[in-house]
């Protein structure tokens, strides 16, 4: 099956912001919505924003009919996440399962969500965006100007103008050398694995697996990678782009492993490309946006990485 990519965001189109996971913080949220309507867009706000059941945005009833409200609503024609957090577990499968007879539209989020991006690409094959979200980025004013551009072009032009090429200045670290093509997937490293065993995570047969994290200790990083390593799944990705794991590893690399070790250890005998310092993760205000589920050719030599639509 063909990736399924949503139609680019038109002027004046209608946007749902939804919280299927965590509870957004009300003040960076409003300022979030005010963004996006400084863009132009109009706003639909799902009920249980403002909503807080433990950990959750609510109980698991109005998170569920809330976020497939304004899914399901032909006069909403793309979808941000207010935050990530914990919870959307709880909703699979049945969130996917009420998708299946829509056209795939702009989807926007990370973290937690990630769960809901790699299980959409595995039942029906929709191209979505792990990028910023409502409360935790656009309201809290913690990108670079580069950065919003960068995450507004993606959403509103056709895939063929995606631009996924790191600059020079982000200094990515190649590991490995050599190329890969195929479906970009991947996501939050605790959720991707979260999603091992399951019906939910697509096939990793020559995908380019991206991944970050945040506030792991390095020994967590380990494990989680030695995880999809007895998962088989580097004996059968093309490729392997590590973003930034803030807040996982002490500044003095004497104090713990680094992660060039622990991802060299881990992904030892395979001869796929590997990379490091990717712009794109939590906290890091110079990211890239990512369009999970494009279909993309990575090579390390004069670093590209860009999206094939051919």
């Amino acid at each position: 099956m063909p990736p399924k990519f949503p139609q680019p965001l038109q002027p004046n189109a209608t946007i749902g912001v939804i919280a299927p996971s965590g509870s957004p913080d009300p003040e960076d949220l409003e300022k979030g919505i005010h963004k996006i309507e400084a863009q132009g867009y109009r706003v639909r706000k799902a009920a249980n924003l403002g909503t807080k059941t433990h950990f959750t945005a609510g109980t698991y009833q109005s998170r569920m009919e809330e976020s497939l409200r304004l899914f399901l609503d032909e006069n909403v024609d793309g979808i941000i996440c207010a935050r990530g957090g914990d919870g959307g577990i709880h909703l699979l499968p049945e969130f996917v399962d009420a998708l299946q007879d829509i056209q795939p539209i702009p989807f926007i989020g990370y973290s937690d969500i990630t769960l809901f991006q790699l299980a959409l690409y595995k039942a029906y094959r929709w191209v979505t965006f792990s990028g910023p979200m409502v409360a935790t980025e656009l309201g809290a004013a913690s990108l670079t100007e580069q950065s919003e551009q960068h995450y507004w072009e993606l959403l509103t032009s056709p895939p063929e103008q995606w631009k996924l090429t790191p600059r020079a200045d982000h200094n990515v670290e190649v590991l490995r050398d050599g190329e890969a093509e195929g479906p970009l997937l991947g996501g939050c490293l605790a959720l991707v694995c979260a999603l091992l065993g399951t019906e939910h995570l697509p096939e990793m047969d020559g995908a380019v697996l991206i991944v970050e994290d945040i506030d792991e200790e390095p020994r967590h990083i380990d494990r989680m990678l030695h995880q999809l390593r007895l998962n088989g799944i580097f004996g059968r990705i093309s490729g392997l782009i590590l973003g930034q794991f803030q807040g996982c590893f002490p500044e003095d690399p004497a104090d713990d492993f680094t992660l060039r070790e622990l991802v060299l250890h881990a992904t030892r005998g395979y001869d796929f490309p590997v990379l490091t310092n990717f712009p794109y993760g939590h906290a890091t205000p110079d990211r890239l946006t990512i369009p999970i589920g494009a279909p993309v050719h990575l090579r390390t030599e004069a670093l590209e990485l860009s999206v094939q639509t051919d």
